[in-house]
Parts: structure tokens; C-alpha cells; sequence
């Protein structure tokens, strides 16, 4: 703290232009004695912020309990209120939750009754459905009602 207050008043006085000479010499002093030379400075391995060092933690299998459900600050408060009002707008409102039972049941009797309408099993490839019905209409002589129009001066027109 007292280094960052000395280097704030000698970036002061160069601003100023005053005489910063026995601001250097407090600085250099107290930087000895707080044993804050090159040599003691951090090697390439130490952390430097929070997010290294829960990092760190966490490669090492440590896990951060980010939210136990007490109530801390007025954060957490509010957080609870929004929970509880989404709660009571969708299952307390009349209607929703029959609404989206019907619409539950509607899709899942769309659903088989496409099963049984197309015969898809299990294992049915619909890709390979689509690729077959293509070559057929292409490649077959016998349908005669599909033709192949081609672009023959390339600019898009037919």
C-alpha cells in the first residue's frame, strides 16, 4: 500500500515538475526492505489472478460449491422471489398445465401414428429412404412424367 502511495505522489510531482529525487530514493528503500527485488519477483509458474488458481484447484480435483441455497445477500433473495413467481405463474395459472398435457398427448399420438402410417421401425434410415426415391425418379426409363430441366447457358434462366 505505502509503495503504491509513494509511486502516486512521484507520478504527481513529474507531472508538476518537482524535484522527485528523495520520493526515488523512499521508493528504492522501501522496495529493499519489502524484499521486492528481481530476483524475489514470480516465476513463470505462479498464479496470478483467482481464475488461475481456482483453475489449479480444480485440475487437481477440488470443487467449488457455487450455490448451497442460503440465503446470503439481497441477490440470493431476489433470485428466490423470481423462482417462486415462475413457479406460480405456470402452475398455478388455470389452463397451462392441461394445455400442455393435450399438447404432450397430441405429439406423442402424432408420433405413433406416423410410426404405423410409414411403417418406420427402429431402424429405419431416412436418408437412405430419400437418396432411393431420388435415384429411382432419375434414373428409372419408366417414369415418364419426371423430366431433368437443365440450364444450358449457365445464368440461371431456363
Amino acid at each position: 500500500m505505502k509503495l503504491c502511495k509513494i509511486s502516486l505522489t512521484i507520478d504527481s510531482a513529474i507531472r508538476e515538475g518537482d524535484n522527485i529525487d528523495k520520493l526515488l530514493a523512499s521508493y528504492e528503500k522501501l522496495v529493499k526492505i519489502a524484499n521486492f527485488t528481481p530476483k524475489n519477483s514470480k516465476n513463470a509458474s505462479d498464479l496470478e489472478s483467482t481464475g488461475e488458481l481456482f483453475k489449479w484447484l480444480e485440475a487437481g480435483g477440488w470443487k467449488n460449491k457455487f450455490y448451497d441455497g442460503v440465503t446470503r445477500d439481497v441477490i440470493d433473495e431476489e433470485m428466490k422471489n423470481i423462482e417462486s413467481w415462475n413457479q406460480r405463474l405456470y402452475i398455478n395459472e388455470t389452463g397451462i398445465g392441461e394445455d400442455i398435457s393435450r399438447r404432450l398427448e397430441a405429439l406423442k399420438t402424432i408420433n405413433e401414428n406416423e410410426q404405423d402410417l410409414y411403417d418406420l421401425g427402429g431402424d429405419f434410415d431416412l436418408d437412405k429412404h430419400e437418396v432411393d426415391g431420388y435415384n429411382e425418379l432419375l434414373f428409372d426409363d419408366e417414369a415418364e412424367d419426371f423430366i431433368a430441366e437443365f440450364d444450358e447457358e449457365g445464368d440461371g434462366d431456363e
